[in-house]
């Protein structure tokens, strides 16, 4: 049975990853096979338990970044008006980076 999962549009790069290597990588942790199609996130094997495990590592990734960015949002360089800020973050396991560019107005 095919699950699709709803991932926002602006989050689902960070759920894919580069060559969908943390759905790889969600899907050897739980057991259960999540792949990307087209656009859309699917669960398509896996008992209830190995899904739910799959959905709460996603909700994990997506729940975490508006929360890092709120943080990034504090944090003002004196007198630079563009500035790279680069986060490595460590979520259940898994190590995941953003570039985030901030400009300031």
């Amino acid at each position: 049975m095919w699950e699709r999962i709803d991932i926002e549009e602006k989050y689902k790069g960070l759920v894919i990853g580069k060559h969908q290597a943390k759905l790889r990588e969600i899907s050897n942790r739980t057991r259960a096979k999540v792949i990307c199609k087209g656009e859309d996130v699917y669960i398509i094997l896996g008992n209830e338990e190995q899904r739910m495990h799959a959905k709460v590592q996603i909700g994990e990734i997506v729940v975490s970044i508006p929360l890092l960015l709120s943080l990034i949002s504090k944090f003002r360089p004196f007198g630079y008006p563009r500035q790279n800020i680069l986060l490595f973050l460590f979520i259940n396991q898994q190590l995941f980076y953003i570039n985030y560019i901030w400009q300031w107005q």
